[in-house]
């Protein structure tokens, strides 16, 4: 691996997260905002935020998510507009159309619906090599330790 210290992945860039909905949360309604967010629980709505929205492995969301950044680990049923890229980790399903300039699709991931990308880009797919839960932004990204 090159010794560039490009961030390529969303949550290499996200220093902190000032929004939780916990495991046993369950939200009714729409999340708006220019914070980041992860969601860990269940939200029945759409979200309209300006910042990083990430969806815990067994978080579950009905509704349209509409950010700059958005992550998914758990389950979408709804639409899903990603201003400048959107992940999705090997346990993400989605059933709804997604949008967005860069799409990485992690080996495993399940999306049934449209896929629109902006402009003609080629498809990232990647197999996770970090360990789950890791992120304290002191990876070297290379393997090592």
């Amino acid at each position: 691996m090159r010794g560039s210290s490009k961030k390529r992945r969303i949550m290499d860039e996200v220093s902190h997260f000032t929004t939780l909905l916990g495991p046993k949360t369950h939200f009714v309604g729409t999340i708006t905002g220019g914070d980041n967010c992860i969601v860990y629980g269940q939200v029945e709505g759409d979200c309209q935020c300006d910042g990083v929205l990430v969806l815990g492995e067994h978080g579950q969301w009905q509704g349209n998510i509409q950010a700059p950044s958005v992550v998914i680990s758990g389950h979408v049923e709804g639409d899903i507009d990603a201003g400048a890229k959107l992940e999705l980790t090997g346990s993400a399903r989605v059933n709804g159309s997604i949008s967005s300039p860069v799409v990485a699709m992690e080996q495993g991931a399940v999306h049934a619906g449209e896929m629109h990308m902006g402009k003609q880009t080629d498809i990232i797919r990647f197999t996770e090599k970090r360990a789950s839960g890791e992120n304290d932004g002191n990876e070297a990204g290379d393997g090592t330790e």
